[in-house]
């Protein structure tokens, strides 16, 4: 990158998102985040949660677990759930974001993973909740049809997560909170990763490391939220050499650092941290 400025890891509107009123026409937020509404208010915080470890962001409250949601505390219940979606499918990389959840609850939910770490603390214990909306409504597939990139062969959608999360769909008290349908809209809402004019600026690659161990790193720099996905797959032929996939750093400049990606020769989807955890959900 020679001379090359890295942006740094901003949240430049991280003050408009705390306090902003979530009127769908708020076209500001709808140019940078590709949405509006109670579905962004905790995106900005939930990425740098996983960008940071050593700081503490604040946990959102569950509203789910104080009653049904409905009237004004559907608002916030759509901003509690929302960013866990965008974590799993743009984050760890989880077209089977299903299977991922329930691998992983099964193991106890291990947090050696950043982006898991965030998943436990502010999701953990209502993961079977969310497992349960699936299992009766097929919310994660509606999500994954939105994320994946069209040009790859269909994953294997043979394999279900277990029956026990639809005896929990049934049961009376989890019907009294969620009620029918996907209440909160959470895959309508889920940002499309489909592209758009002004795309984002690749920068490298700079070197790392001698002879074999040789590593090349590149540095993606995304004006808006929306679109920053699609972006990562138009740059694949430019960042793969020889089926080796090097390392992109991604910067979306309204949020801020969202980790460093690699592409998976397994599944063909991008991803972040280790690829067995990627693995998990794929």
């Amino acid at each position: 990158m020679g001379a090359t400025e890295v942006p740094g890891r901003r949240s430049d509107i991280s003050e408009i998102v705390r306090t902003a009123d979530w009127a769908p026409d708020d076209l500001s937020l709808k140019g940078l985040l590709g949405d509006s509404g109670p579905w962004l208010r905790y995106l900005p915080f939930a990425w740098r949660a996983c960008a940071e470890p050593a700081l503490s962001e604040p946990i959102p409250r569950s509203p789910t677990s104080s009653g049904p949601f409905q009237d004004e505390r559907l608002g916030a219940a759509a901003a509690f759930w929302a960013p866990l979606l965008h974590l799993l499918h743009f984050g760890l990389g989880w077209h089977r974001a299903d299977l991922g959840l329930e691998r992983w609850h099964e193991m106890g939910r291990p947090t050696d993973d950043p982006i898991l770490r965030v998943v436990d603390r502010w999701w953990g214990p209502e993961i079977p909740d969310l497992l349960a909306l699936h299992a009766r409504d097929g919310l994660l597939s509606a999500s994954a049809a939105k994320v994946r990139d069209p040009g790859l062969p269909p994953l294997d959608r043979t394999r279900e997560i277990g029956p026990q999360w639809a005896r929990r769909a049934r049961e009376p008290e989890w019907q009294r909170r969620w009620g029918g349908g996907d209440p909160l809209h959470l895959a309508s809402h889920l940002i499309p990763s489909g592209g758009r004019d002004g795309p984002g600026v690749l920068f490298g690659p700079q070197s790392e490391g001698t002879g074999s161990n040789q590593r090349r790193q590149y540095v993606l720099v995304c004006e808006t939220y929306v679109g920053w996905h699609w972006d990562l797959h138009q740059i694949r032929d430019r960042v793969d050499e020889n089926g080796h996939s090097h390392r992109v750093d991604v910067y979306c400049r309204p949020i801020g650092w969202l980790g460093q990606y690699r592409h998976s020769s397994t599944t063909g989807l991008w991803y972040r941290g280790r690829h067995h955890w990627h693995l998990l959900g794929n």
